[in-house]
């Protein structure tokens, strides 16, 4: 009777654990497998290494910005100034460069920091002044947007080819762009999910009150994944000016969709509390190999928005029908 028991017990663990596999990542893989499939058999191009390569340089930018969405995501909050802080954090960089005359191991360096300072302002809102983070970053969403236009109403173009080398040049056949959006992943990979502090990240967004009562500093831990989506946000910008070879105050508008999608697909909770690195790379994978498919097939970039704005409702329902399955 006692040995019934167990094999139920370890019949219903496997079953739970399934459930949530195929409600998680599972999704996401194998809409990335369909996606792939489907227009290496539609188009003549999508299934080569060079339009991999392509594809990889498109994303690059996405993935970085998507790997701080996942800190800010699994602790419980969200941000919505990430596009326009790209635009403002580009043009910096930009005029640093050009108008200051600063090398890039400067510029970047400086705008980081100035990007993760910044952030680190708007977790204070959102940790000691308890003000919603989709208030405060929704505010931010505008601000940002001005103050890029303040600082250069038109792009800034750099001539210092340091930054070109970096967005658009290779080195043995794969592009730089790929190389530091591959090391920003594993960085993370490693601080979220192998160093106490991606536990207490974790535990923040899972139960705040919880984590208070066995002594971690739960603000703490905010202002740091603020301070991580801010130097996040200015490699992602740093990223895009490489490709262009210019600051916009025009750039990176709607990427924060993109990220948020990305990371939802890959499994993360809208409510904290889950997600995962190689999740959201798998998300980043999948809208990626999705956007460079339609542009293969000559869908209009209308009709690509109105596909991108079905994703992420697919996105938000999925995360609802994962909580609502948890929680029965």
């Amino acid at each position: 009777m006692e040995r019934s028991s167990k094999s139920s017990v370890v019949v219903s663990n496997r079953s739970a654990f399934t459930k949530d596999w195929l409600l998680t990542k599972g999704t996401t893989v194998l809409g990335f497998v369909a996606v792939f499939l489907f227009f290496t058999f539609s188009t003549d191009t999508f299934f080569s290494l060079s339009n991999f390569l392509n594809i990889g340089r498109q994303i690059a930018y996405i993935g970085v910005l998507s790997v701080g969405m996942s800190f800010i995501i699994i602790t419980g909050n969200i941000d919505l100034s990430a596009g326009s802080g790209v635009a403002l954090f580009a043009v910096l960089l930009a005029g640093f460069m050009e108008l200051n005359s600063m090398p890039l191991w400067i510029a970047l360096p400086l705008v980081c920091l100035i990007a993760a300072s910044i952030y680190i302002g708007l977790g204070f809102l959102v940790a000691y002044q308890k003000i919603p983070a989709f208030i405060v970053t929704l505010a931010m969403f505008t601000a940002f947007r001005g103050l890029a236009f303040i600082y250069s109403n038109k792009p800034i173009y750099v001539s210092d080819p340091s930054l070109r080398i970096m967005g658009r040049d290779s080195v043995l056949g794969i592009p730089i762009a790929i190389m530091i959006m591959v090391s920003y992943f594993f960085i993370a990979w490693v601080l979220l999910h192998k160093s106490q502090f991606g536990a207490h990240v974790y535990a923040v967004g899972d139960n705040a009150e919880a984590a208070r009562r066995f002594d971690i500093k739960t603000k703490r831990v905010i202002l740091s994944v603020f301070a991580i989506q801010g130097v996040s946000v200015a490699l992602c910008a740093a990223l895009i000016s490489g490709r262009l070879s210019s600051g916009s105050p025009n750039a990176g508008t709607g990427l924060e969709m993109d990220a948020i999608a990305s990371v939802v697909l890959g499994g993360a909770s809208l409510s904290g509390g889950r997600g995962s690195i190689l999740g959201t790379l798998v998300g980043v994978l999948l809208l990626g190999s999705l956007n460079n498919g339609l542009n293969l097939l000559g869908v209009s970039s209308y009709n690509q928005m109105v596909v991108k704005g079905m994703i992420i409702l697919f996105a938000v329902w999925l995360n609802y029908i994962r909580e609502r399955s948890r929680n029965k």
